[in-house]
This record gives structure tokens, sequence and C-alpha cells, in this order.
């Protein structure tokens, strides 16, 4: 025992690739040494029990898996999309309405309210890509987590949305060249259709948490203003396990909303079935190809011809299906943006039960600098034991102390860039640096946080910060801001990958065109977050879906224009 803790401390202090190291040896390990149930009886979490199957409805009828296939299957329809998030989700919805056929195509599964129940660290890994793994290369390893599931990332994120800053659109349109249908007052028709239809709506106050007493406490100290998030779950009764899988259905992530909507308009959804190949001929995609296992390990295949081929896979993945089909673009792959985010642990006297609140509800603005957003988080124990960087006693001091323990953090708009690419193996790469001007916004924010708790009422707060771990009192956290940190001081996350296939007036400049079709090619569309120019500063899921709305509107009258030319 004594040397395994050695070598952990031993990779935790060669930093950065020690620690990443650490995490991902330390992770499956903390999660099923807190996951035993009669250490989780004792401090008092609840029992995720198992939810029944809900009755199948008609249009369910419309949702295929590998047993469904034969050996090979060969489709046609008016329009293929690949992926059922923020970006594929509303372009299927939309489409299928106007009378177009529409052939959806999932990796994942379609995950109902009865799997979105049982053990968090079960869920964690089968919803999450990787298994909860994506991690970043560079001066700090971060993990980025994204789902693989119908539904994509906004099924297992904490629902918090804002609409895009008046800002960043002028921002696109002066430094990019986006077109005027991206000024605040057109593309707000986008933003207020789609908040109108996820139902978008300040966090009710009685589901908010003990959190929101410590944090307005503490922001009343510094005249910050703060409230509720607006959330995109009306009606949300505070499980707590947002970010792997609502068992209530009430976040209206893609899996609840749009992708229903697309399948009693008539759409198909393929599920199951990873896009590898995407078939060209000259300028023009003619099909996509997919492969699959039944449950018993035999190959499916899936080739779908169509009009128009539409990639919404997501900032990670989608440009990697595009070079891996001979997309050759100087940005594709680059361009990447991520909201890195830092979190502390606050311990009260008081019994706080944190599981029974949403775990991303109560904001704060104007701290620190406008780049930095206060949002809070919120993981089960066995979710949130990898989160601490210690070992032995004081993480089991920690550990037992759940029922008292409140999490809160920020994130950064981040201007600077990274990359994903095909690695050694094939497997994804992501690069990443977190810039000398970020590092310093992550010292001041956690000075300002670990502050904050305190004078919210906290007794003791986990910064986890180099060599800071609890601190107690104003002055120890206030200190915090004076030290000589390097980036890999911090244990971070991040979240919000976007640009990687960024849109630009052409080529030299971007990967889509302002009607998200890859340049140099007449009918293959990417409508996800990797079209994003830049990072936004907000939560992007209205963002993406907005522009997707538009996407969907775009390309029906093209559709529809092809058509009238060939009737012609």
């Amino acid at each position: 025992l004594g040397k395994r803790r050695s070598l952990a401390l031993e990779l935790n202090s060669q930093r950065p690739m020690g620690q990443g190291i650490n995490y991902v040896l330390a992770l499956p390990i903390k999660m099923a040494h807190f996951s035993e149930r009669n250490y989780l009886n004792a401090i008092g979490v609840p029992i995720y029990e198992e939810i029944e199957q809900e009755p199948k409805t008609p249009w369910m009828s419309n949702v295929f898996v590998p047993e469904d296939l034969s050996e090979e299957t060969t489709l046609n329809a008016d329009v293929v999309i690949v992926g059922t998030g923020a970006g594929g989700g509303p372009m299927a919805a939309l489409l299928a309405e106007r009378g177009y056929a529409v052939a959806i195509v999932e990796e994942g599964l379609y995950e109902r309210r009865s799997q979105f129940s049982g053990p968090p660290e079960k869920r964690l890994t089968r919803l999450w890509r990787d298994a909860g793994t994506t991690l970043s290369v560079g001066n700090l390893p971060i993990l980025i987590p994204t789902g693989k599931l119908v539904g994509g990332s906004t099924a297992i994120n904490s629902g918090t949305c804002f609409p895009t800053p008046h800002a960043v659109l002028q921002q696109w349109r002066t430094d990019y060249g986006l077109p005027d249908d991206f000024s605040p007052e057109m593309f707000g028709a986008h933003l207020q259709s789609v908040m109108t239809e996820i139902r978008v709506k300040p966090a009710e106050m009685k589901w908010v948490g003990d959190i929101a007493d410590i944090v307005a406490k503490g922001a009343d100290h510094f005249g910050a203003k703060h409230g509720p998030l607006p959330r995109n779950a009306p009606d949300c009764d505070g499980q707590g396990v947002c970010a792997i899988g609502c068992p209530t259905d009430a976040k209206r992530s893609t899996n609840i909303s749009y992708i229903p909507r697309a399948l009693k308009a008539g759409a198909s959804l393929f599920t199951g079935m990873p896009v590898s190949r995407v078939l060209t001929r000259g300028r023009k995609a003619v099909a996509i190809e997919a492969r699959g296992q039944d449950n018993n390990g035999a190959p499916r295949t899936l080739r779908i011809h169509a009009k128009a081929i539409v990639i919404s896979c997501g900032t990670l993945a989608s440009p990697l299906l595009l070079k891996d089909n001979g997309i050759k673009l100087p940005w594709l792959g680059n361009n990447l943006s991520v909201h890195p985010a830092l979190g502390m642990f606050a311990k009260s006297p008081q019994i706080k039960s944190p599981w029974r609140a949403i775990p991303q509800s109560y904001g704060i603005e104007g701290l620190v600098d406008e780049r930095v957003r206060f949002e809070g988080f919120y993981a089960p124990p066995q979710l949130s034991a990898p989160m601490f960087g210690m070992v032995g006693e004081e993480l089991t001091k920690w550990m037992d102390a759940q029922s008292n323990l409140s999490q809160y953090g920020f994130m950064v708009r981040d201007p600077s860039v990274g990359s994903v690419m095909r690695g050694p193996g094939g497997q994804k790469l992501i690069r990443y640096n977190i810039t000398e001007d970020v590092r310093e916004l992550f010292q001041k924010g956690a000075a300002i946080l670990a502050e904050l708790m305190i004078r919210g009422g906290a007794e003791e707060v986990w910064a986890g910060v180099g060599p800071v771990g609890s601190i107690s009192s104003i002055e120890e956290a206030k200190a915090i801001a004076s030290l000589d940190l390097q980036p890999s001081d911090f244990r971070a996350m991040a979240f919000h990958p976007l640009g990687t296939c960024r849109m630009g007036p052409d080529s030299e400049r971007g990967v889509v065109d302002f009607e998200h079709r890859v340049h140099g090619m007449d009918n293959l569309y990417v409508v996800d977050g990797s079209t994003v120019p830049t990072s936004l500063g907000v939560n992007p899921q209205v963002t993406i879906m907005a522009m997707a709305e538009r996407a969907a509107i775009i390309l029906a009258h093209r559709l529809e224009d092809t058509s009238r030319r060939e009737a012609a």
C-alpha cells in the first residue's frame, strides 16, 4: 500500500505527463472503490433505482438497431444526417417536417429513460465517449467529456442554455465575413425558435440546492450579480444526474425534443452504426457507409445514397471523418476552441445532501474578468473521487464528508486554439495548450472562488491548486493569487469543443462555406459545433441548434431548386 501511494504521489509531481497518467490510472480505481454500496449507504448517497421500461411509442418503429438489418443493406434518401446532437437533431426534424426523406445514422444507441438509471459510474462509461477518458495533450492534460448516444452531448450536459452573445456575432461578421443573417436581429429569430422548442427558463429556486446560498452570500460580498441559470429542463425535479442522462426526461436534449419530431415526421434512425466512409464522385458526395455488429457479433453494413449528406458528429469527430475520406483543407481539424474549467469543493458544517439539486443551477456575473463565467457543477461521489488529487487518509476524509460538500467552479473563454488529428494507431489525438492569459485567469479565479465559498459559509475548501490542498481561511484563499504557478498546477476539465470545421468565406479561411457546405464539394455539409468560428464564452448548445435551424432552411431551399430544375 505504501509503495502504491508513493507511486501515485510521484506521478502527480511529474507534470504535466505524470499527472495525466495518474488521472487515467486512478480513475477506474477510485470510481470502483467509492462505488461500493456499503460506503454509499454510510454517507447517505441515494440508490439510483432501475427504472421500468417505458411503453414503446408508435414513432419508435422508425428506429433501427443492427439486429434489424441484413448483412448488407442499401437504401436511398433525400438527406442522410450522421449524428443526432445539437446539429443533427434540428436538421433532421426541420427537413423531415418539410417532407424530405431523411435517414439519420448514429454511432450510439437510443437510450431511453430506463437506461438513465442505475449506478452513475456504469452510466458514465456507457454514455460518455471513450468511457469518460478523452484527454488532450499539452501543457496541462484536460478531460473533455462528450456524449456517445442518440442526443450526443446534449443528453449528457447540465442543461445550461444561453443565446449567442451579440458581441460574438458581431466579431464573426467583422473578422470572418459571415453574412447579414448572423446579425443579432436576424440570427436572434433562430435563437428564439430554439429556446422555445427546448423550453428554456431559469432554474426553479426550490431545486438550486444549498450551493446557491453559499454562492449568493459570497457573491454579495464582492458586489457581483448572481441568480439561477437558464436551462432547458422545465420539469426538473432535482435528480442531480444531468451529466449521465436525465431519468425523468425533464431535460429537453435532442433525444427528447428534435429527434422525436423527426421520427414522427417519417425520418428513419439507424443506431449502433458508426459511419466510416463517405463515398464521393468528383465534387459530389453520393453515399455514406456505416458498419456495426448485432448482438452476436455478426457484421452489418449499411449504405445510404442521398442527394445531400450532412456530417454532424461533433467537433472532435467530424474533422476526422472528413480527413479519413480524403477531404484536405488547411483548417480541417485545426482551430479547436474549448472552455477550460476549474472546480473546487466546499465543506460546510450543515448536511447539504447535494444529490437532490440541479448540478449546474446558479451563476455569477462580474467577477474576475468578463472572460470568466462562474456556473458550478456537481458529480456524485463515484464520479467526483477522481477529481481529488490526494490519496490515502486525506482522500478518505473528504470522501466521507460527501453529504456536507458543495461543488462550484468557473470556465474561461480562451481565444487560443488547439487541434484534433489521428495519432498513433489511428487514435484520436487532441492537442491543446492553455495560454499564459488563461493561466493567470485560472489563478485569479481560483483565489476568488476559494474566498467566495469561505465567505459564503464553508468551513473548509479543497482548492487543489499547485501546492494548495485544503484551506480554511480568507487569508489562505487570497494567497493563491500570489503563488508561482505553472499550467500543470491546475486540475482542469474542458467543455464545449468548437471550431475544427469552422465556417469561412473560402478554403483558405474555413472548412465550410456560409451554407455549411464543405469547400470544394457540392452537396457535403457539416452542421455541428465544429463549424462555430470561435469560442463563445457561454454554453454553446443554443447557438449550434440555431445554426442548424438556419442550415436546414437553406438546404431545403437548395433541394427545392434542384427538384424544380430536374422537373423542367
